[in-house]
């Protein structure tokens, strides 16, 4: 329902309902993006990193959130923190293809992809395998 509030544009009543989610669902993944998008919807991008960070304390394991704070901080143009959670996830999961992907395009973009070489060429054999299966 929340979802359908944002694209009505009903942006006050999308955040209490997903305020609501995560009160009866503290890990609702879901609820949590969506109170980011509603932070971005009202231009505070600020609030929903501090958010997400808070959300990545109570479950510092989960590559979806550690995932979503990367994009966020890539957003704020916090480059090394983006860094740091992508490999944070790497650490959890080293075939996570979203973190790999999104690495070496930060790394491109900031000129040290040959940084990421031994990291992708180590992971080459096991991602191929990771890729094939996903592609099914």
């Amino acid at each position: 329902m929340g979802e359908l509030r944002l694209a009505q544009r009903r942006v006050p009543e999308a955040e209490a309902m997903f305020h609501q989610a995560l009160a009866h669902d503290p890990n609702s993944f879901e609820a949590i993006q969506g109170l980011v998008q509603v932070g971005e919807a009202n231009k505070k991008p600020a609030d929903a990193l501090k958010l997400v960070q808070d959300q990545v304390q109570r479950n510092p394991k989960s590559p979806r959130l550690l995932l979503l704070r990367a994009e966020l901080q890539i957003q704020a143009k916090q480059l090394e923190q983006a860094e740091a959670s992508l490999n944070q996830i790497l650490d959890l999961d080293n075939k996570n293809v979203s973190a790999l992907a999104l690495l070496a395009q930060l790394q491109s973009q900031n000129g040290q992809l040959e940084k990421g070489i031994p990291l992708y060429s180590g992971r080459s054999t096991s991602l191929r395998g990771t890729l094939a299966c996903n592609s099914l």
